[in-house]
């Protein structure tokens, strides 16, 4: 009977190993599927961190360009404006040269043909 009572203490040690085994292997299985979960959340996170990361690429991006563009633009009214103010002096040279030439003309012709006044003339 000796043999028969240690193959069932055998038995009791194998139950109780494969109790413990199961228990194991369901806290494994849990952890698994946490850890698959966490996984998928991370996933989807890093996905939509990459399409707010390319939003703002694409932002960031087109800003540039538009202030790219209106560098040129301020940079080419800088030039237009001094053309203009060129052009406007230049323009102002000849209008008081023009007008120094009639003034000086009026008064060679005022000086040549003086104009008697009449006394009759009041004002």
């Amino acid at each position: 009977m000796g043999e028969i009572s240690e193959l069932k203490q055998e038995l009791d040690v194998s139950n109780n190993l494969l109790e413990v085994s199961k228990e194991r292997y369901g806290s494994l299985e849990r952890e698994f599927q946490l850890l698959k979960e966490e996984e998928n959340s991370l996933r989807k996170s890093v996905s939509e961190s990459s399409q707010k990361l390319k939003f703002v690429t694409d932002q960031k991006e087109n800003i540039l360009k538009e202030m790219k563009y209106e560098v040129q633009r301020r940079k080419d009214l800088e030039t237009e404006i001094k053309k203009f103010s060129v052009a406007f002096a230049s323009r102002q040279r000849s209008l008081a040269s023009i007008h120094g030439e009639f003034k000086s003309k009026i008064e060679k012709l005022g000086a040549e043909n003086p104009v008697p006044l009449h006394k009759s003339v009041q004002y």
